[in-house]
């Protein structure tokens, strides 16, 4: 017990414990066989550090022409499927060709965000192109969250665990 609280302390002064939700990604049409992970912690104040990883994605010049570069954006949750988002560039993903991985971190104060992954021909592109290669929309970042995406069966109800068969059948014993 006393060797565990010099950890427990210091997950309390940075509050970073249990604080860390992932959620996965797949990749579009562009890129079938691209996959990821993108994990939401907090950071300091309101706000939230991503950590973007994504394995099996093919070099940004099979996507066309002069690209040469995959782009990170961030934009708001539309309201209905039918709103234009205004993406704001986070950067660039640092991609390896030989391992087929990008890699990305930024912070953002926003909760509820879609994150998008686009080829461009520069790394300063101003607006994302339509060459959408990975996306994600995080509705929430909550410990909630991490159960779903872990597949954790999610917590007992303070009434207790539901019946072990239909109602008003005993169960055999």
């Amino acid at each position: 017990m006393l060797r565990a609280l010099p950890a427990l302390a210091l997950c309390v002064l940075l509050g970073a414990c249990g604080s860390a939700v992932r959620y996965g990604i797949a990749g579009t049409p562009r890129a079938e066989l691209a996959q990821g992970t993108l994990q939401i912690e907090r950071a300091e104040g309101d706000l939230r550090l991503l950590t973007l990883v994504v394995d099996q994605l093919d070099a940004p010049e099979t996507q066309g022409t002069d690209m040469g570069h995959y782009v990170v954006w961030l934009g708001p949750l539309p309201e209905t499927e039918d709103d234009e988002v205004d993406f704001e560039r986070l950067g660039a993903l640092e991609y390896d060709p030989e391992a087929k991985t990008g890699r990305f971190s930024n912070t953002t104060r926003s909760r509820y965000f879609v994150l998008r992954i686009t080829a461009e021909a520069s790394p300063d592109a101003a607006a994302p192109s339509d060459l959408v290669v990975a996306e994600r929309t995080v509705r929430q970042a909550r410990a909630r969250a991490v159960r779903r995406e872990e597949n954790r069966p999610p917590p007992v109800s303070p009434a207790g665990p539901p019946p072990p068969g239909p109602v008003g059948v005993p169960p055999l014993r």
